[in-house]
């Protein structure tokens, strides 16, 4: 974070414009702009940083661009610092791929999956009741190479190469140890000796480079290795994993897996490597989970499974009357044991399902953990099914999960921003119900419209009634939200609290009366719904600000800047109002900590100021850029068609091209605040479609670019006049990309000298463009 912080104020003091009375080290964001909070592993700590970049500081950035603060675009700039944090397993674990590799034969082995280890292992290994050792390590080796739980790194130095839970002495230097697997060239140092008669009789290795004379490859009279390839510059690694075992005993607690004169236990070695690999599964999901209920039975599961294993170890550890008797039935006894861990041969993104009641018993105490409710435990009885969805120890956050965002950086404000027409305030509220209600009909319905996504939060939506009495409301278990639109003239009476004037019945004096407005009475309910839910279940409120940058921002919220950001504290305000569910009296209002404020900005209104700094550093900014592929599946999903074969997507891409067009577009603007948005080319209709797409088109999204070109975004300095193309022509021009490029002469043509005369004397107005558009869709068949 030093690092980016740096940088940013380099770059801001070398490309700052030079203007008197503007200091460009005033405009360097503070300390604030950086800060994460410093819970669960290093790869979450890093993926809420690259969140602030994203969501902060190039916002922020790109906010002293289009100010005319800073010369170049910072796009690029930004792009530089999010690619330079090592966030995940392919940014921080330096290991690229783990393949595995018969070694005489110097061929990767191409079957190498977790689904073919697991099926070895089932259909192979346990019916043969373990009698192949190496076989049996082998598999497990594979399942925690491929199941994806661990990054490669953890599981190399933690598990695999860590002599501090598992060692084996070098045959001549003791000092020397290894743990499962041994480099290729240090593998004949690890050699024990077969004494008899006080005389050695012969040398052997525990990571044998000699044909396999039992095992999974012995009949290809070849051996495994592991091949590690890494993306630091080193160059491959190759590792031969331990094979050098017997079946005699289980000592399960002394990290010595070598026995002077004698091999290694197969039991003792494989169940010190799983019972750490529980260790530190377990381990690092509690330090990401928080209260993610699907991390929390997560972790539960981790444990009961961790038990299960202890339950094995006591069992054949005490060789009393319910253990098996002989060598060979507790080695084959184990082996089938060792296949009931889900945990170890399923791997990430796979679901496990458990009974819920004795899930629950378990995990409360009520049933007992044994080798039996163990296994019972997955005997589902009735409807009580559980889903228990298997995830790595790095928990990377969906960038689109808002939600998790906010909460993730301790933010909870944010605004999404973008042109006209790209479902700012429709992504919003569709937001808001995924939270509200994620079972939403409307979130499962293709291309939900506004009215969808609308009817399906009224349930949600705070009433004057439910302000009135909170205590009284449904919404206080559920939820809620509501809605306000700024504009130029509206103030802090209007958000926060303010005097309400009114009349009382049967008088004509009129009475005054300090009253919460609408961020006031949401906060209230929120706070009162915070303090009467039960633990862990506290509901979300929401209330979406559209058109934020309408209004001055720093008037509008006050005092109330510092409580956007310090949650749960009292800040004073003028105004003494009564609260409705204690009737206390007070000058405090408390945003708490589940309640979050949605933004909506058109960025292509210059006539706005930006946003003031302080307020800017409390919120996130989320891009709504033009999306073609909205345009793509709604005519997709209207018509039936798979096809792309759209009147709406062919001007979709000529509008998108006049922004790409040096010719047309100044560079001193950021495309992507300006560009046309998607809202303006949905087919919303399977008949009709055809003069709903010109009236869009002629009333909409002509004039927009006719003010643009006003406002100098947009301009060309050639005559277009002679450039006209008919609809024939444009439709002969062959390419795809020929045809958009025609069209958008075209159109610039049409915006540019509307009301003026084409090349043939006709004169360029509403109808004239309208006539166009249906020849130039009838000459493509659409």
């Amino acid at each position: 974070m030093l690092d980016i912080y740096d940088r940013v104020q380099d770059f801001i003091i070398s490309y700052f414009e030079n203007e008197p009375g503007l200091i460009p080290s005033q405009y360097v964001p503070g300390h604030g702009f950086y800060m994460v909070f410093r819970e669960g592993n290093v790869h979450f700590i890093l993926d809420n940083i690259r969140q602030k970049i994203k969501y902060q500081i190039g916002p922020y950035l790109q906010d002293l661009f289009a100010m005319g603060l800073i010369k170049i675009n910072p796009e690029f700039f930004v792009d530089q610092i999010n690619s330079s944090i090592n966030t995940g397993i392919a940014g921080l674990c330096p290991i690229v791929s783990i393949q595995k590799k018969l070694v005489r034969q110097n061929r990767f082995i191409s079957t190498f999956s977790l689904s073919d280890s697991r099926s070895y292992y089932f259909n192979t290994i346990v019916p043969a009741r373990c009698v192949d050792f190496r076989g049996m390590m082998e598999c497990v080796l594979d399942a925690l190479i491929l199941n994806g739980i661990l990054p490669h790194d953890v599981l190399m130095g933690s598990l695999l190469q860590n002599t501090s839970i598992a060692y084996i002495e070098s045959l001549h230097a003791p000092f020397d140890k290894v743990a499962y697997i041994a480099e290729k060239s240090k593998a004949n140092r690890f050699m024990y000796e077969t004494v008899r008669g006080g005389r050695v009789s012969g040398t052997h290795a525990y990571f044998s480079l000699d044909s396999a004379v039992t095992g999974r490859y012995a009949a290809e009279s070849d051996t495994e290795e592991y091949v590690v390839s890494y993306n630091d510059g080193r160059t491959d690694a190759e590792f031969i994993p331990l094979s050098g075992f017997r079946n005699h005993g289980f000592n399960p607690d002394s990290p010595e897996l070598g026995v002077q004169h004698n091999t290694v236990n197969i039991m003792t070695a494989v169940h010190i490597l799983l019972d750490k690999y529980y260790d530190l599964y377990k381990t690092n999901i509690a330090l990401i989970m928080g209260t993610d209920t699907e991390y929390i039975d997560l972790c539960k599961l981790i444990d009961i499974e961790q038990q299960y294993l202890g339950a094995i170890k006591q069992t054949l550890k005490g060789r009393g009357s319910t253990a098996p008797k002989g060598d060979d039935n507790r080695l084959a006894f184990y082996g089938e044991k060792v296949k009931n861990l889900r945990l170890l041969w399923y791997g990430v993104g796979d679901e496990i399902d458990v009974d819920l009641g004795k899930f629950d018993s378990l995990v409360s105490g009520t049933t007992a953990l044994t080798i039996d409710s163990y296994e019972d435990l997955y005997k589902l009885t009735g409807s009580t099914k559980k889903t228990i969805k298997i995830k790595g120890v790095l928990k990377m956050v969906d960038l689109k999960d808002y939600q998790k965002i906010m909460e993730n950086i301790g933010i909870r404000q944010m605004i999404f921003q973008g042109p006209p027409g790209t479902s700012k305030t429709f992504e919003s509220k569709k937001f808001v119900l995924a939270q509200l209600n994620p079972a939403a009909t409307a979130l499962t319905t293709p291309f939900a419209s506004q009215e969808d996504i609308s009817r399906d939060l009224d349930a949600y939506k705070l009433t004057d009634e439910d302000y009135a009495d909170p205590l009284a409301s449904a919404k206080l278990a559920t939820g809620g939200w509501d809605l306000v639109q700024f504009h130029p003239s509206y103030g802090y009476e209007d958000f926060i609290r303010g005097i309400e004037v009114k009349i009382p019945a049967g008088t004509t004096t009129p009475s005054y009366e300090s009253v919460n407005r609408i961020l006031g009475k949401i906060a209230e309910f929120s706070k009162v719904a915070a303090d009467n839910a039960p633990n862990g279940s506290t509901p979300k409120f929401y209330l979406i600000v559209d058109e934020i940058n309408r209004a001055n921002l720093a008037t509008v919220f006050g005092e109330l800047i510092y409580g956007l950001e310090y949650r749960n504290s009292k800040v004073s305000t003028p105004y003494e109002v009564k609260e409705k569910a204690t009737g206390t009296i007070t000058k405090d209002i408390v945003l708490g900590k589940n309640l979050f404020i949605l933004g909506t900005m058109n960025t292509a209104d210059k006539s706005i100021d930006a946003i003031d700094y302080a307020i800017r550093r409390r919120f996130i900014f989320i891009d709504s850029p033009a999306d073609r592929n909205v345009v793509m599946k709604c005519y997709q999903n209207t018509s039936g068609n798979p096809d792309e074969k759209s009147i709406e997507l062919l001007l979709f891409d000529a509008v998108q091209h006049i922004f790409d067009d040096s010719r047309f577009f100044n560079n001193e603007y950021q495309k992507s605040d300006v560009r046309i948005g998607h809202t303006y080319f949905l087919r919303d209709r399977k008949r009709g479609y055809e003069d709903a797409i010109i009236e869009h088109f002629v009333f909409q999204v002509v004039p927009i670019l006719r003010e643009y070109v006003k406002d100098g975004i947009l301009d060309a300095t050639e005559n277009l006049v002679p450039l006209e193309h008919s609809p024939a022509e444009i439709f002969d021009a062959g390419s795809g990309e020929e045809q958009v490029t025609l069209l958008s002469e075209n159109i610039m043509l049409y915006v540019k000298e509307f009301g003026n005369l084409t090349k043939s004397n006709a004169t360029i107005d509403n109808e004239y463009v309208g006539k166009f558009i249906d020849e130039l869709r009838k000459e493509f068949s659409y």
